[in-house]
């Protein structure tokens, strides 16, 4: 065992040479992820110019010898794997129905649910073979999720999906800023384009809800889709929908419609200029201020706290290699 966040004990699931579920998937068959200038990077510089420097601008990552690599990924690979599972059940269907729900393969209803089932739970079998629990318990999610809204459910809606996994990238008003949409799909009663972002959470709650309308992400979609060719193609968009995959004992699953708010959304860019400005400006003169106020986040120290603790001096804003810190290898 080993200790993690606030002294709780996580069990190791990692394998002796520091594999991830995500090394079980062969390179070209891999979906999803960051993209380039997406909220993961934005919002690593909004809590810490310094943390941004270690992390876009040296390339470094925490290794798997530091001290809390996996507190630090655990939720994150259990949300990935879930993601992963439920894009391979929808691109699944795509080979045998097309983006408008027309049938393109001569197929038995059974035959396409079967297929799309396998190719979901196929992701979860794989991740087996390196991390056990993390594959647990996103099968666990995805087995509650697919009781729910799987086939033959009045929730399956697999053939209102138009596109999966889909990259967006802008640079419409000034600053770089990129998305890639889990799912996006027709909405009948909103007679409309419709952005699904699946989540995994820790609770569900008011509080978690209302976040959705000033969440970053969400206003980064909306934004995106607005100055893409595919508002041209589809029209405006409809709404967000969060739907959203609770990690309780009780497993609870909810889908959660988020308006369009343009006004919040141009006060976003507004405020996203701004900080790539700041962005640019620490870029040019190579400075790099600690935003010491985001050191612990939710109870939780940053990762680089213990360096940041030692209390650097100028030649220590310099320095290119931190303990449990190394460059990720490209497999």
């Amino acid at each position: 065992m080993t200790e993690g966040w606030n002294g709780f004990d996580i069990g190791s699931d990692l394998t002796p040479d520091g594999q991830t579920w995500e090394d079980a998937i062969p390179v070209e068959e891999r979906l999803g992820g960051p993209s380039e200038w997406g909220n993961s990077r934005w919002k690593t510089f909004l809590q810490c110019p310094w943390k941004y420097r270690v992390y876009y601008v040296l390339g470094l990552r925490p290794a798997v010898s530091h001290p809390r690599y996996e507190a630090l990924m655990r939720n994150l690979w259990i949300g990935g794997l879930y993601h992963e599972a439920r894009a391979r059940y929808y691109l699944e269907h795509f080979k045998y129905v097309d983006s408008k729900g027309v049938k393109i393969l001569d197929a038995e209803q059974d035959e396409i649910d079967e297929a799309c089932t396998k190719a979901m739970f196929r992701m979860a079998d794989l991740a087996e073979k390196v991390q056990p629990t993390i594959a647990a318990e996103a099968r666990r999610l995805l087995l509650g999720w697919i009781t729910l809204n799987g086939p033959r459910t009045s929730q399956d809606d697999r053939c209102s999906t138009m596109y999966v996994e889909h990259l967006i990238e802008t640079r419409g008003d000034g600053f770089p800023y990129s998305t890639r949409i889990d799912r996006i799909l027709w909405d009948d009663q909103l007679g409309g384009v419709c952005i699904q972002e699946h989540k995994t959470a820790s609770w569900y709650s008011e509080n978690l809800l209302a976040s959705y309308r000033t969440d970053p992400q969400i206003l980064g979609q909306i934004y995106c889709w607005d100055r893409s060719p595919l508002k041209e193609q589809h029209g405006p968009l409809a709404a967000v929908e969060v739907d959203i995959a609770v990690k309780a004992k009780q497993r609870e699953f909810y889908r959660h419609r988020v308006p369009v708010n343009m006004e919040a959304v141009e006060d976003w860019a507004r405020c996203m200029m701004s900080e790539y400005v700041h962005l640019m400006m620490c870029a040019a003169h190579d400075s790099w201020p600690r935003r010491r106020a985001n050191c612990f986040l939710w109870a939780r120290p940053c990762e680089l706290h213990e360096v940041c603790a030692e209390c650097p001096s100028t030649e220590e804003s310099k320095r290119t290699e931190f303990p449990g810190f190394s460059k990720p290898s490209k497999k």
